[in-house]
């Protein structure tokens, strides 16, 4: 290759890939994507530039052919050899563009969701992420945009899974996987498009606008919050039954001195270690959140500041500082703790009678 690997800084990272720029795996990998099942495709745009460039992620292909000849076949078998139907599969991949805003992807395939039989308004609709009237097709989508930004949407991925049989979940899966990371090559590499997308679907491309998308997350941010609070509030106020409640169902909780797995016999798991005390402080701070909107799970980091009083007057306790690490997951539509993790990294103990400020 001659001219691959100097980055620019305007336009695409590196210049396109002319055939006269490719080794023989190059040339190749071109020619197996141009004679590829995809030209087979109804309402599949042309690959090629004027310049004999390809576009897209092909041309992306081309400088790696040994890890893009893999990719692009994978790319193939999704659009021509999954038990999907050619409307559901481009509903799949609709629904990931318009999440994830890949211009590239939106272009290229709103022409094939045509070709497929969705209405020019139903292709609206997906981009949009506004519901479909199909509960088959509306399960594939909302799962599709929530695992674009989630890794684990366990609640959409149940609903797939009510629709879909075994091998047609796979099959959606690797198209998630296979077109987001698409999404993210095309950005990192500032991938131009040769063929925009329509003027009257870009409105719609994205499905919230900033300052929405940001209530959003400071909506779930503090949803999530009050849940951090309120580990602390239970603990201090002996209240374990409520703490307990805070937990998912198979929740867990895990301590230097032991772990406790289920919502069940958590609240006597606690009070085992904690009852004994004449007072209990945790001071709820540091709350860290990374959380996506509609997302079904989340993390959290929070401070650590505990302090255990062993006698009536007080001045026999024990304070302990480090930090939390929480793992939580929507249930039934609130945040529920996942698990709880925590990891105390220094501990100050006074005896009975001992004066502050004397040990």
């Amino acid at each position: 290759m001659k001219n691959a690997d100097a980055p620019r800084e305007g336009g695409e990272r590196y210049p396109r890939l002319l055939a006269g720029d490719l080794d023989a795996a190059g040339a190749q990998l071109r020619t197996a994507i141009l004679d590829g099942p995809r030209a087979t495709i109804q309402g599949q745009r042309g690959i090629e530039a004027k310049d004999g460039s390809l576009t897209g992620p092909f041309g992306v292909f081309l400088a790696a052919p040994a890890v893009g000849g893999p990719l692009q076949e994978l790319g193939a078998a999704l659009r021509t050899a999954v038990s999907l139907s050619p409307r559901e599969r481009e509903i799949g991949v609709l629904s990931l563009a318009g999440e994830l805003r890949s211009e590239f992807e939106l272009s290229s395939h709103v022409p094939t969701a045509l070709a497929a039989g969705l209405g020019y308004e139903e292709v609206r609709a997906v981009i949009a992420g506004d519901p479909l009237e199909n509960p088959r097709e509306h399960a594939l989508a909302r799962f599709c945009r929530a695992n674009a930004r989630d890794a684990e949407p366990r609640a959409e991925f149940e609903a797939l899974t009510g629709v879909f049989d075994r091998r047609a979940v796979v099959e959606i899966l690797a198209l998630v996987a296979y077109y987001r990371g698409l999404a993210s090559m095309l950005s990192l590499l500032r991938i131009t498009v040769d063929a925009p997308v329509d003027d009257e679907l870009r409105p719609e491309v994205a499905p919230r606008e900033d300052r929405e998308r940001l209530l959003d997350i400071l909506i779930e941010e503090r949803e999530i919050t009050e849940v951090l609070k309120s580990l602390a509030r239970c603990v201090d106020s002996f209240d374990f039954e409520g703490l307990a409640q805070l937990y998912a169902e198979d929740g867990e909780l895990v301590t230097p001195w032991g772990a406790h797995r289920g919502r069940a016999g958590l609240a006597a798991h606690v009070e085992k270690d904690l009852g004994a005390y004449r007072g209990l402080h945790h001071v709820s701070a540091g709350h860290q959140i990374d959380v996506v909107p509609g997302a079904s799970r989340a993390r959290a980091r929070m401070t650590l500041l505990a302090t255990h009083v062993d006698d009536e007057s007080g001045t026999a306790f024990s304070t302990s500082g480090g930090h939390y690490e929480i793992d939580l997951a929507r249930e039934h539509g609130l945040w529920r703790l996942a698990r709880v993790r925590i990891f105390p990294a220094w501990t100050f103990t006074t005896a009975a009678g001992t004066e502050p400020g004397t040990t």
